[in-house]
């Protein structure tokens, strides 16, 4: 309770009471309604007689050098877990490799960067100039307070190896970012990624860790995916009644983990 009202009063003076409301939605929201969204989503897709989603919450073991591009949007993981979703936003990806995160983390843990040189500092300080707020920073110092957690998050995967969210406790998760640890964070806040038509795997969520993973080379990691499009879904649906499976598909992740 002491955590909830700091929390409250800290967003009261920094966003006003608009942002309070916001935020006290949020946290309802993750804390208490998110699961009747996902499970309710998960019954619905049953009905339409989609198969294979019926653990919404589910891990698959990935190689991360297999997620080689990144969505252009973004789904939010505890509102879109689970969701099919027809149309053209799979066709919109860039190489992660272009990503100023996976960049300056690189010139950081394998070029030995100091912070402010790389490209991770200078992305995230440009936005701070244009907006007020980037993920729940308010300040080039408070943002610099992030690098020190970034930092120990690389040597905890170095040197203890990639743990899933829900095998860490909440002194884990970044305090300036993620304020209160909801249960909605602990059940999707893995890695996120989302599937295109023809079986792509595309980061969603979780930049700083799909890097991190790339750059120790770690050969698999626990991924959530948050949404499958239509006809990689229909795919999948036919192959649940087949009685052999294509090579093409065979070790594909969405298939292996039905």
């Amino acid at each position: 309770m002491i955590d909830l009202i700091g929390r409250a009063v800290t967003v009261l003076s920094r966003e006003g009471f608009e942002g309070l409301i916001r935020s006290t939605g949020a946290y309802l929201h993750n804390q208490f309604l998110f699961d009747i969204r996902i499970r309710g989503r998960s019954y619905l897709n049953a009905k339409r007689g989609h198969r294979g989603l019926d653990r919404p919450y589910k891990r698959i073991l990935v190689d991360p050098r297999r997620i080689r591009l990144r969505h252009g949007g973004y789904f939010n993981q505890k509102k879109n877990l689970g969701k099919i979703k027809a149309g053209a936003w799979d066709k919109n990806v860039y190489p992660i490799q272009k990503s100023p995160v996976y960049i300056g983390l690189k010139q950081r843990f394998c070029e030995n960067y100091d912070w402010k040189d790389t490209e991770y500092y200078k992305y995230k300080t440009d936005i701070l100039e244009k907006r007020s707020k980037v993920n729940n920073y308010y300040s080039v110092s408070q943002f610099e307070e992030r690098l020190d957690y970034v930092d120990n998050l690389y040597k905890k995967l170095r040197d203890q190896g990639y743990k899933s969210q829900q095998e860490l406790d909440d002194g884990n998760w970044d305090s300036n970012r993620h304020p209160l640890v909801t249960r909605a964070h602990k059940q999707t806040g893995e890695v996120g990624v989302n599937i295109s038509r023809d079986g792509q795997i595309l980061h969603n969520d979780g930049i700083h860790r799909l890097s991190i993973a790339k750059i120790l080379g770690l050969d698999e990691i626990p991924v959530q995916v948050i949404v499958r499009h239509k006809k990689w879904q229909e795919i999948r649906n036919s192959l649940l009644t087949e009685d052999k499976i294509s090579k093409k598909y065979k070790y594909h992740p969405d298939i292996v983990n039905f």
